[in-house]
């Protein structure tokens, strides 16, 4: 008969039973009946409304950032080189 040995005093935890889960906020907008439905973390009948409207903000910033990204002009002007500067033109 083999026994374990709990040392770390985590309930027999594993190590990876103690990684942060993902939090999901999920939004979603029916086609054929324009409702919109919302899934967030909560306990199921109530939300975490701070922790919804920071994922939000959050997401709002995000989408920002990107647009601002994409939309920069992808054109890179050369530096001037020091031996061009002083060149002698005849």
């Amino acid at each position: 008969m083999v026994e374990e040995i709990n040392i770390g005093g985590n309930g027999g935890a594993k190590p990876e039973d103690n990684k942060p889960k993902d939090i999901v906020l999920t939004i979603t907008l029916s086609r054929e009946t324009q409702q919109l439905s919302v899934q967030g973390p909560g306990n199921g009948q109530m939300f975490d409304e701070p922790m919804c409207f920071w994922m939000l903000h959050k997401a709002q910033k995000f989408i920002e950032a990107m647009n601002v990204r994409m939309n920069q002009a992808s054109l890179v002007v050369p530096k001037p080189r020091i031996k061009d500067i002083f060149r002698r033109r005849r």
